[in-house]
């Protein structure tokens, strides 16, 4: 299996790099949010690495990639579901990130994952079960983890008192920063929240 590429970029489109690696072009398929990102890492190194999965069908291979291990895990996972494809599983990191899909599955809101192109609610619930028990398998670094914990913690209380994730996530990416306890946070919010 291939883990990881490294080499210089040699052309982009909307979907997918190429790569030259030692005098070998790479086709990576690439979530459109990550090529611009790459577009501007070569513009100042030398190289650029991409984390990569190597699909293998019987007509042909292709290598997704993706900027963080913990994206390539979260890819795993999704591929792990009958009916979820590489190219659907890469959509869905497209639109959504790690965290909001740990949040989609953890918090068990299929309306996160059923807003993406391609996912019905029915595929979007059978996510959150297929992956309810598995999802803790996404890495992260520690102090991730721990902001992740304190935000669904925060995003639990909201939504007991009848608040919508997509009305909280807004809000809540404004106090991410600001390393205020939970329960500020969740005052904070509701001000914000009881102002609309």
């Amino acid at each position: 299996m291939i883990s990881f590429i490294q080499g210089k970029l040699v052309t982009a489109s909307d979907n997918f790099v190429i790569l030259n690696v030692n005098g070998l072009g790479l086709k990576v398929f690439c979530s459109p949010k990550l090529i611009p990102r790459l577009i501007a890492t070569a513009e100042t190194e030398k190289d650029i690495t991409i984390f990569t999965f190597l699909s293998i069908k019987e007509t042909r291979w292709d290598l997704f990639g993706f900027e963080t291990k913990a994206e390539l895990d979260a890819f795993e996972l999704l591929i792990s579901i009958s009916g979820i494809g590489p190219k659907t599983a890469l959509n869905i990191l497209s639109v959504a990130s790690v965290e909001e899909i740990e949040e989609a599955i953890i918090l068990e809101d299929a309306s996160i994952l059923s807003k993406i192109s391609g996912i019905s609610k029915k595929n979007a619930q059978k996510i959150i079960v297929e992956l309810k028990n598995k999802v803790k398998k996404i890495s992260h670094q520690s102090n991730q983890k721990s902001t992740l914990a304190g935000e669904i913690e925060v995003i639990d209380a909201l939504t007991e008192l009848g608040y919508k994730l997509n009305e909280i996530r807004p809000a809540l990416n404004s106090f991410k920063s600001k390393n205020l306890s939970i329960e500020e946070t969740i005052r904070q919010i509701l001000k914000i929240l009881g102002n609309k």
